[in-house]
């Protein structure tokens, strides 16, 4: 059996190397993505290089906010049995996977956005504008993940009595990292058509930058019925304290069923999202028609995280 010292010191790197890793390929992509644009249109390296930078920035807030937490754990708490050690997993959970997960996809919309600068040189300042928009948009769940996190490290500190209080912590922090993993996919698809979209027609800006505004609305609608759950959890925390053996699979069961039912919608969504700005952008004239039919697209694929939620809530509400 791990110690609980290891098993403490195992979080904190992760916290690190996880989000790192992500936001590292990320950078490697984009860095490319600097070049070609570069090559494409040298009279623009100015723009591009001013624009490099805020982008590297935004990348950054996945590896930024990981630090931050793992120096809190390493500096500012010790542990005290095996029990604080694997709730600890649960902080691990809420902010190393959206982090990982983000700073990869986040560099395919600031890709397309950077050639969509080169292919409009006089339009260069809204791409610009609209690009970092959606990609702070993106990094939601990573500052969700913060969120629940800290509120763990909290619980922590005032003690865990039981393994199930233990995968009570665990689950709440499942239930947003893995439940924003769809999504955040979805964004970047949706993220990088409308790029693209608005590279091939500027005019079809103001319509495209309605529909992924309204897209990523239904998957951040996603990511808080994630987030819901993960509350939930935390305030009821805890809600099981006798020791059963098989205790722990409670909670869990209540994360797992809101966490795995976002991430096929989430993508979906996304998926949708992004073809409906790529026919905007070619066929400017049937906006309405394509708004109408996206909407009613995007209804029906949130219906099914709405399902996923309600199994949660009754799950929840059984073993209260």
């Amino acid at each position: 059996m791990i110690s609980p010292l290891l098993l403490h010191y195992i979080v904190i790197a992760g916290l690190v190397f996880l989000p790192a890793l992500g936001v590292g390929i990320g950078q490697g992509f984009l860095g490319r993505s600097i070049f070609e644009a570069c090559d494409r249109q040298p009279a623009e390296q100015d723009e591009i290089q001013k624009t490099m930078f805020i982008l590297f920035g935004v990348l950054e807030m996945g590896i930024i906010f990981g630090l931050v937490m793992a120096v809190s754990i390493l500096f500012n708490w010790q542990v005290c049995n095996y029990y604080d050690a694997c709730a600890e997993l649960g902080i691990f959970a809420a902010l190393a996977f959206p982090a990982f997960m983000t700073g990869i996809t986040a560099a395919f919309p600031a890709r397309e956005g950077l050639i969509a600068m080169v292919r409009q040189p006089f339009f260069a300042k809204k791409i610009m504008n609209f690009m970092i928009l959606i990609l702070v948009v993106m990094q939601t769940p990573v500052v969700f993940g913060f969120l629940v996190g800290f509120i763990i490290r909290t619980k922590i500190i005032l003690g865990v009595p039981s393994a199930a209080a233990a995968a009570q912590l665990v689950a709440s922090g499942i239930s947003i990292g893995i439940g924003s993993l769809g999504p955040s996919i979805g964004m970047a698809f949706l993220a990088r058509n409308s790029c693209c979209a608005i590279g091939t027609n500027k005019q079809s800006y103001d319509k495209v930058f309605t529909l992924t505004l309204f897209g990523q609305a239904f998957m951040e609608a996603s990511i808080i019925f994630s987030l819901l759950v993960s509350f939930m959890l935390l305030v009821s925390y805890p809600f099981v304290l006798v020791d059963h053996p098989w205790s722990f699979v409670l909670p869990l069961a209540v994360s797992l069923a809101i966490a795995i039912g976002t991430v096929g919608p989430g993508i979906s969504l996304g998926r949708v999202s992004a073809a409906a700005c790529k026919q905007v952008a070619e066929h400017p004239s049937l906006y309405n028609a394509l708004f109408r039919m996206n909407f009613m697209a995007l209804g029906i694929i949130e219906a099914s995280v709405l399902y996923a939620f309600i199994i949660s809530m009754r799950l929840y509400i059984n073993i209260t």
